[in-house]
């Protein structure tokens, strides 16, 4: 099964700067952790040395910083022999965070809808979850079933209203 963070809706890198204070890092680390993330996600190879250099930091700090990161349980080095690779699915998997309120979403949208949701509806309310309150976007998918017009343009439409009715 695919874990909740590899899902190609996923901004991993907005969790992580949403998740800052309660993973409890240092500036330093959360800067690591948002360009290791980058890194992988292109596949670019780097070693402490290119992080260092990208980052502006000296190798001794990187090098202490993946330690205290690898100590934390978020960061993991894996070799394959030929590469080192960084992970950071200890960051998603911290019980110190929590997705269940994510994904309830979504399940509420689906069950509402009739239907699995594609991926630009998937992105979509991950998108209005970094804009809007969850209780916003529920009342505005409410509100669209009500009227029996189960779409995104109309919910989004409730959406934009309400966030403009609230401010």
């Amino acid at each position: 099964m695919e874990k909740w963070w590899n899902e190609t809706f996923f901004n991993r890198r907005n969790w992580i700067l949403e998740n800052y204070q309660n993973l409890n890092l240092t500036a330093a680390e959360g800067l690591i952790l948002l360009t290791v993330d980058y890194m992988n996600e292109f596949g670019k190879e780097f070693t402490i040395q290119t992080l260092a250099d990208k980052l502006h930091l000296d190798v001794k700090t990187v090098d202490q910083t993946i330690s205290l990161l690898a100590t934390k349980g978020y960061l993991k080095i894996a070799s394959d022999g030929k590469r080192i690779r960084f992970l950071i699915d200890g960051v998603f998997d911290s019980p110190k965070v929590s997705f269940t309120k994510l994904s309830s979403i979504f399940e509420i949208f689906e069950e509402e809808m009739g239907r699995t949701l594609n991926q630009n509806e998937l992105r979509e309310i991950n998108e209005w979850l970094e804009k809007y309150k969850e209780e916003d976007i529920l009342y505005s998918l409410r509100q669209a079933s009500i009227y029996g017009k189960k779409n995104f343009g109309y919910i989004r439409t409730i959406l934009e209203s309400k966030g403009k009715s609230s401010t």
